[in-house]
């Protein structure tokens, strides 16, 4: 169903780098409300997650129509959003991809006048979150963590090319993303997302050579393997303040419930802390149906 929005507006912010051309890509779809920022995993940038409309409307247009200034950021390496070197080895860590989220919540807060943004990372992205909220809690108002990552005892998909560990940058083919993807949703719902057309869409964003997503920077894929699959956890959630939601598909083999438990067993002493798992979703749920669901506990924690 298609969702009445503005036109996207791309917005491009210098890096930390401080050189000529080193951009961070931010994705906006204008709303009449308040600033949310959508941070993407190890793979898909935002700039594709949050900003293809699938079934008429991206998350983005979806978030905007239910009253938020909805943005995206593509951390550095990521999307449209500048290259790191890949002379040195793995790039693009949590600690680098907070700071990218530091720059863009200045620039939000320049453009739009908030004081606060409201923050909801995926996968990855959860991580960046929750550290960046640990970190600048007077910047934001709420924190939502999606398909979060906690330590693992069962292996990565991610890991299984040993040599993403050594090498800054992976080739990402839209085709084997796809499958990793549809191969775990329930057979009725795979069935009628090819139907309609919404799998081969996302394809094809993907594919886009103007997107950027034919590589993704390894950094995060380094923690998989040093920190999360060996018990030490890349941010410390007894820290956190912000209220937080943490949202998890029952179908979501990669970050999956149970090992989600052993995130809310670290957020046991939060004051403010509220759990949503979802009927039916994977770990690919901001491009599934279930978004609405997910966008609708958004919208009622953020609210």
């Amino acid at each position: 169903m298609s969702v009445r929005s503005a036109d996207p507006e791309r917005h491009d912010v210098p890096a930390a780098t401080g050189s000529a051309g080193d951009t961070l890509h931010l994705v906006r779809v204008r709303g009449e409300g308040p600033p949310l920022l959508f941070l993407h995993g190890s793979t898909v940038p935002a700039s594709v997650a949050f900003a293809t409309r699938l079934d008429g409307a991206s998350m983005l247009d979806l978030a905007a129509a239910a009253g938020f200034d909805a943005w995206c950021l593509d951390f550095r390496g990521f999307g449209r959003s500048y290259r790191p070197p890949r002379d040195g080895g793995p790039v693009t860590f949590t600690k680098d991809a907070t700071e990218d989220v530091r720059r863009a919540i200045d620039h939000l807060r320049r453009v739009t006048g908030a004081a606060r943004v409201h923050l909801v990372g995926w996968s990855w992205g959860a991580t960046v979150a929750g550290r960046y909220a640990v970190e600048n809690a007077a910047d934001l108002d709420r924190l939502v963590l999606v398909a979060p990552q906690w330590l693992r005892d069962t292996p990565s998909p991610l890991l299984r090319d040993p040599s993403v560990l050594d090498e800054a940058y992976r080739v990402v083919r839209p085709d084997a993303l796809v499958e990793r993807w549809t191969a775990t949703l329930p057979p009725p719902t795979r069935a009628a997302l090819i139907a309609d057309g919404w799998v081969e869409t996302f394809r094809a964003a993907l594919a886009d050579p103007a997107s950027g997503a034919h590589e993704s920077p390894n950094g995060s894929l380094v923690e998989i393997a040093r920190n999360w699959s060996s018990g030490i956890p890349v941010w410390d959630p007894a820290r956190l303040t912000t209220p937080v939601t943490v949202v998890v598909g029952d179908a979501d083999v990669e970050t999956p419930p149970r090992t989600v438990r052993g995130l809310l067993a670290a957020l046991a002493g939060h004051p403010d802390m509220r759990y949503v798992e979802v009927a039916g979703a994977t770990h690919f749920l901001p491009v599934e149906p279930a978004r609405r669901v997910l966008l609708a506990a958004v919208v009622d924690r953020l609210r």
